[in-house]
């Protein structure tokens, strides 16, 4: 769908329209964040104040998913009691949740969020910066446990 999706008229973003509006968002005009398809249906957005951090959006049928991929399973000290920790910790990170996903044969933790893929332009930016706050919170708390 090109231009703002109507919920009320059965509309909701197509990942073609959602990258040209990303893409045309202010923003990307003032070199926060960039925008570029990795393949089809794949939106990375590069989140420059956040180090250039790659946040991966991905457009479903009525729904809207951003991920960034942390840290490898096997590379956390004592794995189990850290994803205790980490469900604990979910609530401190808000419009974000924990998962494992498989990249390259290796499992992976990611935090990721959803939104109706009828939201608003401003609010999908939103859910991408926080969601890259997070992010980098996520990583220092990875930091942290790994130190001990």
């Amino acid at each position: 769908m090109q231009g703002t999706p109507d919920v009320d008229k059965g509309q909701y973003w197509d990942a073609a329209g959602l990258a040209v509006a990303l893409a045309g968002s202010e923003e990307v005009a003032a070199g926060q964040m960039s925008v570029s398809f990795r393949e089809e249906g794949v939106i990375e957005i590069t989140l420059h104040e956040c180090g250039d951090l790659p946040v991966i959006v991905g457009v479903e049928g009525k729904e809207i998913q951003a991920s960034v991929l942390l840290d490898p399973v096997d590379s956390v000290r004592d794995a189990p009691s850290f994803q205790n920790r980490l469900l604990r910790a979910n609530k401190l990170l808000p419009l974000s949740t924990f998962g494992i996903t498989e990249v390259g044969g290796k499992s992976h933790y990611e935090i990721f969020g959803q939104l109706s893929g009828g939201s608003q332009i401003e609010e999908i930016v939103e859910e991408v910066e926080t969601l890259g706050r997070n992010a980098l919170e996520a990583a220092e708390m990875i930091q942290a446990w790994n130190k001990g």
